[in-house]
């Protein structure tokens, strides 16, 4: 008999998240990119020569994404419906 640890296989993909094998949902994306930032942050900081330069472009970056995801998104969604 074949076993699908993790995989339900009686819905869609799309409906459920996939679990791991002790039935939690994978977040292994999540993490992983939580982690990159707190180790990633510290060594940029280290090696930056402009840090103050570096944040506020990172700030400013981070201000278009918001803006993006606030305003233009909704905005394009309600065009599109």
């Amino acid at each position: 008999m074949k076993t699908n640890i993790g995989l339900d296989t009686s819905t869609p993909s799309s409906k459920k998240p996939r679990l791991s094998p002790t039935g939690e949902q994978s977040n292994v994306a999540y993490i992983s990119h939580v982690i990159g930032f707190l180790i990633g942050v510290p060594f940029g900081a280290a090696w930056s020569k402009n840090l103050a330069k570096n944040l506020l472009i990172t700030a400013g970056l981070f201000l278009i994404y918001l803006a993006i995801v606030i305003f233009l998104i909704p905005l394009l969604q309600q065009s599109l419906a």
